[in-house]
């Protein structure tokens, strides 16, 4: 009797430990490359217009080079097409997936209790609320004494700091050169205006509280605003940095202090290297 597959043994590529391409996400590429549209690839896959573009935010951040090129188009979703490491991730996902499905057969016939491991497998693997996962090398070490401030260097000219205390820099085994994730909540991050920058410009919003300028060193990433939308009590607001990455923050809904930004402004996401949790997998 041919041999079947639970969806626990479905391929996912990871890196460091983050599943980075599952078969949802490479399933929805693939319709982004048949339909030229990310709404419409979401249809198809069926999931929701934001759950598709958040995807598309998150392996475009967790990969060097963007893997999924778009065009602005509001509610429509605008224009969008797989750049060519895009289309390589595709082909090569599949590849490993027929091999993948050949080895878990052998591997099956060998193993008497082979769903009962696989299943452990899986409850190791590391998963995080956080909104905001970025990946990036390690620039610079700066020891302070009990802390340690980790400089990470993400795509493009981009860079943000993380304080650790140092136990926690021995536990990850961090050097200079190594790759690592940054790991921020939505709601610890603040928009606030471009220094010196001509023209309308809303209040600053968000985020946690920040020292007296000079009195420590904080991030102030910028980029600029691809999209504000209601949450409830709050907007969702993301903020696509000059290296191609995305933030996500969380600010008070209009009417409530929420200011006048919008799409198309540029800003600053400002917080704290404190909030900056780093992670590794070795």
């Amino acid at each position: 009797m041919k041999k079947t597959f639970t969806p626990e043994s479905r391929l996912s590529l990871s890196r460091d430990g983050e599943n980075v391409f599952t078969e949802a996400r490479i399933a929805l590429l693939e319709q982004i490359a048949a339909t030229g549209s990310i709404t419409k690839a979401g249809k198809a896959v069926g999931i929701s217009y934001r759950t598709a573009w958040l995807t598309v935010d998150h392996v475009n951040n967790l990969s060097e080079e963007e893997l999924v090129e778009r065009s602005q188009g509001g509610k429509s979703g605008g224009g969008a097409r797989l750049t060519t490491r895009g289309a390589e991730m595709i082909k090569v996902y599949r590849a490993i997936e027929r091999e993948h499905a050949k080895f878990l057969e052998r591997l099956r016939m060998g193993v008497g209790d082979f769903e009962r491991f696989l299943h452990l497998t899986r409850k190791i693997a590391l998963k995080t609320s956080a909104r905001n996962q970025v990946f990036g090398t390690v620039e610079s070490i700066r020891n302070t004494g009990l802390n340690a401030v980790v400089s990470l260097r993400l795509k493009g000219k981009d860079r943000l700091l993380s304080q650790i205390t140092v136990g926690g820099l021995e536990s990850l085994g961090l050097a200079k050169g190594e790759e690592a994730y940054a790991l921020i909540k939505a709601n610890w991050i603040g928009l606030r205006p471009v220094p010196g920058k001509a023209g309308r410009v809303a209040k600053p919003l968000g985020g946690r509280p920040i020292a007296p300028t000079g009195t420590e060193p904080e991030n102030a990433l910028r980029g600029t605003l691809v999209s504000v939308q209601s949450a409830g009590t709050s907007r969702e607001v993301q903020l696509r940095l000059a290296g191609g990455n995305t933030l996500v923050t969380m600010i008070p809904e209009s009417g409530k202090g929420g200011g006048e930004w919008e799409a198309g402004m540029e800003a600053m996401a400002v917080f704290r290297p404190q909030d900056v949790i780093l992670g590794v997998a070795r």
